[in-house]
């Protein structure tokens, strides 16, 4: 299965990063963008390209703990 690019999920994800949305609908469109990255990453568990998969995945992560302390 081909998967997008780790640059064109960062793109999605910098969307929701600066939209004024719901928590609920955020936490909902980051939930796919993290579980695409994830199994891109997987995928590529060999290959070099998998850091920046592993770079946006902790950038995820980062934007996600702000979002839940902040907006719940």
């Amino acid at each position: 299965m081909k998967h997008r690019t780790s640059r064109e999920i960062r793109g999605d994800f910098a969307l929701i990063s600066v939209e004024t949305i719901p928590a609920a609908t955020a936490l909902g469109k980051f939930e796919r963008l993290w579980d695409e990255a994830n199994a891109a990453a997987s995928q590529l568990a060999l290959v070099e390209d998998i850091a920046d998969y592993i770079t946006l995945l902790k950038d995820m992560d980062v934007w996600f703990q702000q979002v839940k302390t902040s907006r719940l």
